[in-house]
């Protein structure tokens, strides 16, 4: 048995444009199967560790053509049916057919100068075509957005420091040297207060029960007085945070930034890379908790079991989380289930949009380094990380 299954090779070939003929088909899947293996033995697909400088020139040798003039384009989801070895068994629930039907991504890598995002499949020739399981590929794009988010946080985070740190020496530019010093210091800082909270720890742990309870009885007598303090503290707080921020701009308008590449980029960052909080009448869907098919706790009057697991749309291009009757989400029962009842979540709202966007995505890295993933912005290469994982566990028409 293949990686996607015997029965759906032919099934497979076809769906991705290429000659439909079996030995085709097994040669392609047999070589995601060896990707997948070579992957998993230097990087997991998610991995956050770097990678050395062998593994950068193996990721070069992986691609028969220069990648780095390419961009990766969704193009459509894929349901493909075949023979599943634990549905034949029966599965949990007792799964009358040995077929279950798979959901691919299909991508195509189409040339960057002609790959067009308002067209679904991004161009028209001279493109690759590619087919990855849906839950590899929601994964992959997962991780690459919070990578993204998080490479470009801590990235502006450094250079507005080395900024405010430049004017403050009467310089008109940040360097990599500068860069580099900052995230020294950044390091060292935060070794430091590692030390300071396991000192810390420490003393807690030698304290005496008897004076934790005591203390504690003392706390709750003085609870209400500390409230109103703190609130008098947060006022007072506010205003003096008002008023450095009306200096800091006062301060700032005197400053000629537009010398600093960078600055308009990283300016505003900490609006968007503040942790979203919880309102607590409302809290976001997670949906990466329903990429791979799971169970809900739910039954109907019949003791029937159901999942919820992403599928295609009628539009064989939008995603969207749906509920099944069975452990592969094979058979789709949103028709006579409503999602937001049996799950007790609003999942009927869930944008999954993120994940079959529109866009054209390099995989040649930015030259703004604030648009790097963290592995980008470390390896030696220039081709972006989210090409050479996706292209690993692909199966191919090239």
């Amino acid at each position: 048995m293949t990686r996607f299954g015997t029965a759906a090779i032919f099934l497979l070939a076809a769906a991705i444009g290429c000659d439909a003929r079996y030995n085709f088909a097994q040669k392609e899947i047999q070589k995601a199967q060896k990707n997948r293996a070579q992957r998993n033995l230097h990087a997991s697909l998610i991995a956050n560790s770097r990678r050395l400088s062998e593994d950068e020139e193996e990721e070069q040798a992986q691609f028969s053509f220069d990648v780095t003039g390419y961009s990766l384009k969704y193009s459509r989801c894929q349901m493909v049916e075949q023979y599943n070895d634990e549905a034949a068994a029966g599965g949990e629930d007792g799964q009358s057919s040995p077929m279950v039907k798979k959901r691919f991504a299909v991508l195509r890598l189409c040339p960057t100068s002609s790959c067009d995002a308002s067209k679904q499949v991004g161009c028209a020739s001279g493109y690759g075509q590619y087919m990855v399981e849906m839950d590899t590929y929601l994964q992959a794009m997962q991780q690459y957005r919070e990578d993204l988010k998080e490479g470009y946080c801590n990235y502006c985070e450094d250079y507005m420091q080395a900024v405010y740190e430049a004017v403050e020496n009467g310089e008109d530019e940040v360097d990599e040297d500068d860069m580099d010093r900052v995230r020294r210091k950044r390091r060292l800082e935060g070794e430091d207060e590692g030390e300071d909270e396991d000192e810390m720890e420490d003393e807690e742990e030698g304290e005496d029960e008897d004076e934790m309870d005591e203390e504690e009885d003392r706390e709750e007598e003085e609870n209400e007085e500390e409230d109103e303090e703190e609130e008098d503290m947060e006022e007072e707080e506010d205003e003096e945070v008002e008023e450095e921020e009306e200096e800091e701009v006062e301060e700032n308008a005197a400053v000629d930034y537009s010398t600093f590449d960078y600055y308009s980029a990283c300016v505003n960052y900490q609006n968007d890379c503040a942790e979203e909080e919880a309102d607590g009448y409302y809290e976001p869907i997670n949906v990466e908790e329903y990429f791979e098919c799971g169970e809900l706790d739910y039954e109907d009057n019949y003791g029937n079991k159901l999942y919820v697991g992403v599928r295609c749309a009628n539009d064989a291009f939008s995603l969207k989380l749906g509920v099944f009757s069975d452990e592969f989400c094979t058979e789709y029962v949103g028709h006579q289930y409503n999602i937001d009842t049996v799950s007790g979540l609003s999942l009927s709202t869930a944008d999954m949009s993120v994940y079959y966007t529109e866009e054209c995505i390099s995989c040649q890295e930015s030259s703004n380094p604030y648009r790097n993933v963290e592995e980008d912005q470390e390896d030696d290469d220039d081709i972006a990380e989210i090409c050479v994982n996706i292209y690993n566990d692909a199966a191919k028409c090239e």
